[in-house]
């Protein structure tokens, strides 16, 4: 055998008869030894041993065996959609088993690494591509086009800049979506941001005001507009005797309306500035309520209409007329009052109170101009009150007077529209 001596069967033979046959065995036949066949190599799947074989041709029941050292390299990386590769050596210390390789696809896809996604967009909004490119190799490429665009206003236009639109593309794949603004609404030219009005001339009973309001976005863009005059109705005012018999003379007076004397570049607010700083300086300083108006004096024409008349002509040589500015609602004779006018040279006058009806406050005027009624209620229920005023009325059907100038009192206030008695005026053009 391969490693075992071989048997010889030796049998003497011999001729006389008395000798019998003999048989001897001897193991005098030398190892014959191993005839191996060619070595077999067993990989593990995964690559990490190797096992070689070799089976004695004489025998096949002998066989040896030898474990590989296993080294590995990469020979081929991985791309986004195909497995890198390992070659495997097994290296054997007995000398029969030659060195192996095996190289396998076990490196796993590293798959897409996709950069932020581009879009190119028609330049009217009406579609949209979306394109991502792969960080691991730029020929890997997607593209979606978008299912559905979206709009809607994203700034108005206005009238100097055209206005912006938000378009929205939605896309059947989950990593595009995007949005882009478009300027593409025309300038509306009707689309201002109005600033607030400013009284450019303020209307009188003569004249109409102007306002004007300027586009806060160009000062290019404004507008005019008139401010109607002053009216009066007929029913409103009292008929007073004027200097000739030609028209039927009449005077009103009406709260919250201020008007700018002629020739003073001023404005309301700037005559209540006034007002309001001479209350400041009086007696009644910062407690005061205040409350503004204007008397006029006119005619009613054949349609019946108020047209009003320069006062001038009826104060002229220092005439005066004494009348009642009747007392601001909540307030009555008990309560403190000054009274102030504005002048037309532009400077306010404290008109002295001549006395107190149970209407209102008895004042003489040498012209018609805005004037104010500053005054500060006292306090009912304080019967030690010092500020209460007490004067004699005259007996009811008996005519008031100013016991200064013995003219009549007329009562122009009240509630909307107040009138001028008419033989105020009149006394007061007697008295040339």
């Amino acid at each position: 055998a391969c490693e075992e001596k071989g048997e010889t069967k030796y049998t003497a033979t011999f001729d006389v008869d008395w000798a019998k046959e003999q048989i001897k065995t001897l193991t005098d036949i030398g190892e014959k030894g191993h005839n191996w066949g060619e070595a077999e190599y067993t990989w593990a799947e995964d690559g990490s041993s190797c096992t070689a074989t070799r089976v004695c041709k004489n025998d096949a029941n002998h066989k040896e065996t030898a474990k590989a050292e296993i080294t590995s390299e990469t020979v081929k990386e991985a791309a986004c959609e195909e497995k890198g590769e390992t070659k495997y050596t097994a290296i054997f210390e007995v000398d029969w088993a030659k060195e192996q390789t095996k190289t396998l696809a076990d490196i796993a896809e590293k798959g897409h690494d996709w950069g932020e996604a581009e879009y190119t967009w028609a330049e009217d909004g009406s579609s949209c591509t979306a394109t991502r490119v792969c960080k691991n190799d730029e020929s890997h490429k997607e593209t979606a086009d978008a299912t559905e665009i979206k709009s809607e206003i994203a700034r108005p236009a206005n009238c100097t800049v055209m206005g912006d639109t938000r378009y929205e593309a939605v896309f059947a794949v989950e990593w595009a979506h995007d949005y882009k603004v478009i300027t593409d609404i025309a300038l509306d030219e009707n689309a201002h941001e109005w600033g607030e009005w400013k009284v450019l001339r303020e209307p009188d009973y003569k004249n109409e005001g102007t306002k004007k309001r300027v586009c806060n976005l160009s000062d290019e863009h404004f507008e005019e507009e008139k401010i109607e005059k002053l009216t009066v109705k007929p029913e409103e005012t009292e008929e007073i005797k004027g200097p000739d018999d030609l028209h039927k003379y009449v005077v009103a007076y009406q709260e919250d309306v201020v008007i700018v004397p002629e020739g003073l570049n001023i404005t309301v607010q700037d005559i209540k500035d006034s007002f309001m700083e001479a209350v400041e300086n009086g007696s009644l300083k910062g407690e005061a309520k205040v409350v503004f108006g204007e008397a006029t004096i006119g005619y009613i024409n054949d349609k019946n209409e108020f047209v009003p008349m320069d006062s001038d002509d009826f104060f002229k040589d220092g005439k005066t007329l004494d009348f009642v500015l009747r007392y601001p609602e909540g307030s009555d004779k008990n309560d403190i009052f000054e009274i102030y006018q504005f002048r037309d040279d532009g400077k306010v006058e404290n008109r002295m109170i001549e006395s107190r009806t149970e209407k209102g406050l008895v004042v003489t005027v040498n012209h018609f101009s805005p004037f104010a009624i500053a005054y500060k209620s006292v306090d009912r229920d304080n019967d030690e009150s010092d500020v209460v005023i007490n004067i004699d009325l005259p007996e009811k059907g008996k005519e008031e007077s100013n016991p200064n100038t013995g003219a009549p009192v007329i009562d122009i206030t009240g509630a909307g529209v107040v009138l001028l008695a008419a033989a105020a005026l009149y006394i007061g053009k007697k008295n040339k």
